[in-house]
């Protein structure tokens, strides 16, 4: 609040008029200014409140990503699950309780509903270790396969990866027999260009896309198609190759990456040391310019 004071206009005192008016715009200049200094304050300390508040949560989910690698990384070595002599219906039904565990599966291949996803990065391992820095491994897509089981449920099958100029690659006829690891699909990107129906090439592995992209076929009738629509689940699963001598592609992911994520832990530790580092920058800069 201003005080307000009364000025005295004193004939032929130029000099005290003059002082006493420059008393008052002072107090007023002063008490403004501390305003802006309050609204100052208030709004940087909150970034600074922001930036902590996002480091706690990298953190949170540090720890999360921690214990679910660990998790899944259990799961997937426990014995595999045979569903090759007995119903999958509980496979279908309770997808979620067998997620990251092994299964053998035996059926036949539709080829005429086959899938690339992609472009992707060769898997780890393949061509030898990842590539660091500015590099990147080749290029290629992964081939997901429908399988028509024996007991006439269907489950997508992500045979493995190909080099993008790959023309042809194994297709194996008949009924096969092989161990996977049960996946999911993943999350479309809204800035992500459509998938390729037309030539079945898909950027992301949606549910909703495998959904439109299932038909009736030589190996797949009718009537399969629509009891696959009409449950309320479905199975993806990677096959999994044991060893890295396999000479034609497809080429399966080694178990030991199949779980791997985009973002590792580490990945979230570095973000949080980022935001406390902002956060420390941003208020020892806050208190330097309004100290005073």
């Amino acid at each position: 609040m201003i005080n307000t004071k009364m000025l005295w206009i004193v004939p032929g005192r130029k000099g005290l008029n003059r002082r006493l008016l420059s008393s008052t715009t002072e107090t007023v200049k002063t008490t403004v200014g501390k305003k802006k200094n309050w609204v100052g304050i208030v709004f940087f300390s909150s970034l600074c409140v922001g930036t902590s508040c996002l480091g706690v949560w990298q953190l949170q989910r540090y720890d999360w990503k921690v214990n679910l690698i660990e998790t899944l990384k259990k799961r997937s070595q426990e014995p595999a699950i045979d569903f090759t002599d007995k119903n999958s219906n509980n496979l279908i039904d309770d997808v979620e309780e067998y997620r990251s565990r092994r299964i053998k599966i035996s059926g036949v291949f539709d080829h005429d509903n086959e899938i690339q996803v992609g472009l992707r990065a060769a898997p780890a391992g393949l061509f030898g270790p990842a590539a660091q820095g500015m590099a990147s491994n080749p290029q290629g897509y992964y081939i997901v396969t429908p399988l028509l089981l024996d007991d006439g449920n269907i489950v997508f099958v992500n045979r493995g990866w190909v080099p993008k100029n790959m023309k042809t690659w194994e297709r194996p006829t008949g009924k096969v027999s092989l161990e996977a690891l049960v996946s999911d699909t993943e999350p479309g990107s809204s800035f992500s260009p459509p998938n390729d129906m037309k030539n079945r090439k898909f950027i992301w592995l949606e549910k909703s896309a495998l959904l439109k992209s299932l038909g009736s076929s030589a190996v797949i009738s009718p009537a399969a198609v629509e009891h696959f629509l009409q449950q309320p689940n479905f199975v993806i699963a990677d096959e999994i190759n044991e060893t890295t001598n396999k000479t034609q592609g497809p080429f399966p992911k080694l178990p030991s990456i199949i779980n791997q994520h985009y973002a590792q832990p580490i990945t979230h530790l570095m973000y949080a040391v980022t935001w406390f580092s902002l956060t420390t920058i941003g208020g020892y800069m806050t208190y330097l310019r309004f100290r005073r």
